[in-house]
């Protein structure tokens, strides 16, 4: 999952789905500036949040998933506060992540950098482990206060402790970037970044060497139609149940 948010350091062509393929079949975009560090993390197949790290001015983005128009990026202001060092002191290596997950020192190295920005709140959490002994499947649990935090795979850092904004806060938001959204080859979406209207908006902040800091949520926008349509849903069958509940109670009150 490390691999599907990246950004460039070289040239790639690129489909605009939106084009006549007689006039314009690809365009090639050149990108040499430094490539920021993505973190990030999934919380459902349509939503993910992106916090890019030491980004220039400029620049692209890649997200490699199957390309559709629908996919959006929204941004929220960057602010987040340091990680406490107790967190590192509760981070350990779970259960059958000893080949992807960071060890410690890798940890504080991604934290001093400024890479890894969340480690969460020190709530304590429990996940099920299934081990094999002969023929039968034993249940065990497993306890940790940290959540998991990848390796470096490329510019990105997969790390499950972010806050991801709940997918009906990306209703008062805008957009950004649709005119810059296109299809990578062979597949996949590419975003062009430019961080200007970003910064006057309040939604990007520079670091003293004058990279910036951005949080991008990444939805597939219809995902929030589909969850709004589901509670109205909800509710309309709980209000329609509770009316003949009530009115069927009504009924055989004045019978009696």
């Amino acid at each position: 999952m490390a691999q599907q948010l990246e950004s460039l350091g070289n040239q790639v062509k690129l489909n605009d789905p939106d084009a006549d393929k007689n006039l314009l079949p690809t365009l090639e975009v050149k990108f040499n500036g430094p490539v920021p560090i993505i973190e990030f993390a999934k919380a459902a197949p349509t939503r993910y949040l992106l916090r890019i790290h030491q980004a220039p001015a400029q620049f692209p983005l890649i997200f490699r998933e199957g390309y559709h128009y629908n996919w959006k990026l929204f941004a929220f202001a960057p602010t987040w506060a340091p990680v406490p060092s107790e967190r590192l002191q509760e981070y350990q290596i779970l259960t059958g992540n000893e080949r992807d997950q960071a060890d410690l020192e890798t940890l504080k190295e991604f934290v001093a950098k400024g890479w890894v920005t969340d480690l969460g709140d020190g709530s304590q959490k429990e996940r099920k482990l299934y081990q094999l002994e002969g023929l039968e499947a034993k249940e065990e649990w497993e306890s940790y206060q940290v959540d998991f935090v990848a390796r470096r795979y490329a510019n990105g850092i997969q790390n499950d402790n972010l806050p991801i904004p709940a997918w009906y806060e990306s209703f008062t938001k805008n957009f950004w970037f649709a005119q810059n959204h296109y299809k990578i080859e062979p597949y996949g979406n590419f975003w062009w970044i430019d961080t200007k209207e970003l910064l006057e908006e309040g939604l990007a902040r520079r670091n003293a060497d004058g990279t910036l800091e951005l949080q991008l949520l990444v939805q597939f926008s219809p995902q929030r139609v589909y969850n709004l349509w589901l509670i109205l849903s909800l509710l309309t069958v709980g209000v329609t149940l509770a009316y003949f509940g009530w009115a069927r109670w009504g009924a055989k009150k004045s019978s009696s």
